[in-house]
Order: C-alpha cells, then sequence, then structure tokens
C-alpha cells in the first residue's frame, strides 16, 4: 500500500509479483506461500547435495517404516538440536 485510503480516496499500491489468475489451479495453495515468503523449490546445487548425502547413506531399510515418499516437515524451532518433531500431509482425496 502506498496511500492508504481516506474519506475522499481510495487506497492505492505497487504490485509487486504476479502470482496467477484466480481461477488458476493451486492459486490459494501459491497466495498462502507468496503470503509467507515460503519458497516451494530448491536451487539445484542444494538438491544434487542432497541425492549425493542421501545415496552414500547406508541404513538397514528393513527395520525402518520408509517415509521418505511423504510430505514430512519438521516443526522443531530454529535453534533445536534434535529434529525429532513433524508433520505429515497427504491428500487423501479430490473432494476435499
Amino acid at each position: 500500500i502506498t496511500k492508504y485510503p481516506s474519506k475522499n480516496r481510495k487506497a492505492e499500491g505497487k504490485i509487486i509479483e504476479i502470482i496467477g489468475h484466480r481461477n488458476d489451479d493451486n492459486i490459494e495453495e501459491k497466495t498462502i506461500l507468496a503470503e509467507h515468503n515460503i519458497i516451494d523449490s530448491f536451487p539445484k546445487k542444494v538438491i544434487d547435495e542432497a541425492e549425493e548425502v542421501s545415496s552414500n547413506y547406508s541404513f538397514d531399510i528393513k527395520k525402518r517404516v520408509d517415509l521418505r515418499s511423504k510430505n514430512i516437515y519438521t516443526i522443531d524451532g530454529d535453534d533445536s538440536k534434535d529434529l525429532d518433531d513433524a508433520i505429515g500431509i497427504e491428500k487423501i482425496s479430490d473432494n476435499e
């Protein structure tokens, strides 16, 4: 907002980003991500490094539940020493 509304004037503002059209698929999701400055992708360098780490990491998968394909996000604070609290998001129906 560059000028707030008054009795005789509407508010004025500057467009800083066009997220999409209101009828676009996932526009609500895109809007929420933009409002909270959440980036929904990673730079190639980060992806490459993560793939390298995961390919060099070995453990007995038979003794664990494999959740790598799930959308799980830590909810631990920035100063946490252990990342042991998380939430998962899963689409269960196209109607919800």
